[in-house]
């Protein structure tokens, strides 16, 4: 059945638009969800023989997943007899030591026709995550558990190297020092910098090189956990390309932190790049041609004005007064933006590092960067969009929606059908949707931010935490919502 017909087909970009996203198609599905413990060891699952080192007394209830930036896990599990219950508990992480992290999941549907014959099963890849809290419940002659799992960041959290990276005399590259840091200590972890492929199809690729290409000093821990102080080493540096830097946790690999360099739409150019591919289109509304259960947008534009940034400093170097700037800070007001309210005062302190490598202009390229790097964070922050929306789905367990590294950067195209309605015209009045489509929420450049997994008695979902990009917050006025290719509505008005 064509189901990309009339404005459909338009909203979803065409003779370009991203494979139809529908229902899984089998004559009988169902969710299931796997939990192994330790490599080769202890499992449990869904179903009647879900866990044969506990004789089957116990089986997984519920089962809850998300990814955006880090990871969290929620198992609930349900035990007739408790008498292995040591063995639950010898699995929660009691040490920050990398090798806890033993943990593996995976889930998806289990498909079979209707003569018996099974199908082929639909499941995620294997996701690696750490028991870090269990909740116990003794009722109904049951016992209950839930298992709160996390990644290794909890663990980075609470430690707090003491170390510094370089001297004086023998000053370090910037990147050897965050690989060092994160390694050096438990938990040991892999540093990562990567940036999403220039055709937004092939692996991810490695990026090496700063705005200034051999970035050297002296780093300090100073007693801070390994994340924060990565952070503030690169706080006044960009990439090679002048983007911002964004950290994620890797589900898909042990022990990984990923640096990504940022992919999002910016002011100076208010259409998504080529490396920021759709994954397919969603019809909401669309009956037999969907797999959308529901969908949520939230639309505000004052909320998001907390990104903006304004105010200034003295420059150490010169000084002379710094104005902080922002370039998609467009609702700033007067010539030079000195009517600015909107936003947060920020002021331009440059690092040592910055005045290392920077010299005199360090007060301006830390202001470059640390734009760059604020723009990166809050595209992983919720509720400072302007427009957000939850997309939720038939499960789906693929690998775009469960590993960062295939989803992050990509976009969904979703296309909203109007309700159809009675309307006047005839004796007998018509059912009619008119427009059929609708324009504003109709969008085929929704940059997914987030993903979310839940599987309990026999109903699985997914739920996208998308955004749109807005003019006048993260691109110019005067663009349409999602970027100038995205065929979506433009907001009247100027501020």
């Amino acid at each position: 059945m064509n189901c990309l017909v009339g404005c459909m087909r338009a909203k979803a970009g065409g003779s370009n638009a991203a494979p139809l996203m529908q229902t899984v198609q089998a004559e009988s599905i169902s969710p299931w969800v796997k939990v192994q413990f330790t490599a080769g060891g202890t499992y449990i699952t869904v179903g009647n023989e879900s866990s044969p080192e506990f004789g089957h007394n116990a089986v997984i209830e519920s089962f809850e997943y998300g990814n955006s930036d880090g990871q969290v896990c929620n198992i609930e599990i349900s035990d007739q007899q408790g008498g292995e219950f040591n063995k639950f508990v010898d699995n929660i992480a009691k040490c920050i030591k990398s090798d806890d992290v033993r943990t593996q999941v995976t889930w998806g549907w289990t498909v079979s026709n209707c003569d018996g014959s099974p199908g082929k099963k639909i499941q995620s890849p294997i996701l690696y995550v750490t028991p870090i809290k269990i909740d116990v419940s003794f009722a109904e002659g049951k016992i209950k558990y839930v298992f709160s799992c996390a990644d290794l960041m909890q663990m980075v959290f609470v430690s707090r190297p003491d170390k510094v990276y370089g001297s004086d005399d023998q000053k370090m590259p910037l990147q050897e020092a965050i690989k060092a840091l994160f390694n050096d200590t438990d938990p040991k972890i892999t540093a990562k910098f990567l940036r999403v492929s220039p055709d937004g199809k092939s692996p991810p690729t490695e990026w090496t090189k700063f705005n200034k290409p051999d970035v050297v000093g002296k780093w300090p821990v100073d007693n801070q956990n390994k994340l924060s102080c990565a952070m503030k080493w690169l706080e006044p540096f960009m990439t090679d390309k002048g983007k911002g830097i964004h950290p994620t946790w890797s589900p898909t690999e042990k022990n990984t932190v990923i640096f990504w360099e940022d992919a999002a739409p910016d002011c100076e150019n208010g259409a998504p790049p080529e490396s920021i591919q759709p994954l397919g289109t969603f019809i909401v509304n669309g009956g037999n041609c969907s797999n959308v259960i529901s969908f949520n947008p939230k639309i505000s534009w004052i909320p998001a004005l907390a990104k903006l940034s304004r105010g200034g400093s003295t420059s150490p170097m010169t000084g002379k007064p710094q104005e902080k700037s922002q370039k998609c800070n467009v609702q700033l007001g007067g010539e030079d933006n000195k009517d600015n309210t909107a936003g947060i005062q920020r002021a331009i302190p440059p690092t040592g590092a910055a005045i290392d490598n920077y010299g005199k202009e360090a007060g301006y390229y830390t202001d470059k960067s640390q734009n760059a790097n604020a723009k990166a964070a809050s595209y992983h922050v919720e509720g400072l969009a302007a427009i957000e929306a939850d997309l939720v789905i038939q499960g789906d367990p693929s690998d775009y929606f469960c590993d960062i590294q295939r989803m992050i950067y990509k976009t969904v195209a979703i296309v909203v059908i109007n309700p159809f309605h009675l309307a006047g015209g005839s004796f007998c009045g018509d059912w009619l949707a008119k427009p059929g489509c609708n324009n504003v929420m109709s969008n085929k450049n929704w940059l997914i931010k987030g993903v979310s997994h839940s599987i309990r008695i026999g109903s699985y979902t997914t739920t996208l935490k998308i955004t749109l990009i807005a003019p006048g917050i993260d691109i110019k006025e005067g663009e349409t919502l999602g970027g100038g290719n995205s065929g979506g509505y433009v907001p009247p008005g100027t501020c």
